[in-house]
């Protein structure tokens, strides 16, 4: 959200993501008054190019282009695209944190990217994410929107952290015998937080959106980017076990 934001979107205007998408995309889109616009995906569920050029109209302003379970897109096709019909290209990256597309580092192709820190992405902090922009002038109004939202409620910060704690400690330990009823008990009592709340799933804005990234939950993700090599290489070792 925080990106769309800054990037000076006006009501109205059209941004195109793939179809194969988590909600967290386009939920910020319809919340500012954009409107999303889907394209299909090619058989490895990233974007294809085709049916992009096919879906641009005079309204549309920026492409969110999401590199689907570790695998870069094409970013070159999408640069050319992009460059001819004067749209901006926002990158995706909550499946690629650390991947490489021509030895260049995903997220540093578009005008602007975000990384997902949520408790299914390559890293955890249980909630949250980064932006990222090589445009200082686009820096300075991420930054300008960061400042002038405010942190969650302590309470939310307090039942994010116990999630890693219950999970590893009791909940996966003893998942086959009663860890699941453990996870379902702890949720719907509220003592742990689910990854998407309903409302998101009806397109609503939890009153927890937009918030600053606590401290806590950062301190939990620096933590974890010590860690990224060894995780993406375990992560290619399964892939090539299972392929």
């Amino acid at each position: 959200m925080a990106v769309l934001d800054s990037l000076g979107l006006q009501k109205g205007d059209e941004v195109l993501l793939q179809a194969f998408t988590c909600n967290a995309v386009p939920n910020p889109m319809l919340w500012l008054g954009l409107k999303p616009l889907y394209v299909d995906c090619k058989d490895d569920f990233n974007i294809d190019p085709e049916d992009l050029k096919k879906k641009i109209t005079l309204r549309s302003k920026a492409v969110i282009v999401q590199h689907t379970f570790g695998l870069p897109v094409d970013i070159d096709e999408i640069l050319g695209i992009c460059r001819q019909n004067n749209l901006i290209l926002i990158e995706d990256c909550a499946h690629t944190l650390g991947a490489e597309y021509k030895d260049k580092k995903v997220g540093a192709f578009g005008k602007a990217a975000f990384f997902s820190f949520s408790r299914d992405k390559v890293i955890s902090s249980v909630y949250g994410g980064m932006a990222a922009t090589n445009d200082d002038e686009l820096a300075k109004k991420l930054r300008e929107y960061q400042e002038k939202i405010g942190y969650p409620s302590y309470c939310w910060i307090v039942r994010q952290l116990l999630h890693p704690i219950l999970m590893n400690w009791l909940i996966l330990p003893t998942y086959r015998i009663c860890g699941k009823y453990f996870l379902i008990l702890f949720q719907w009592f509220g003592i742990l937080s689910k990854a998407v709340d309903w409302r998101e799933k009806r397109g609503q804005k939890p009153c927890y959106f937009p918030k600053r990234m606590p401290d806590a939950l950062a301190a939990l993700a620096l933590h974890q980017f010590k860690k990224l090599e060894g995780f993406n290489a375990h992560r290619k070792e399964l892939a090539i076990f299972y392929y």
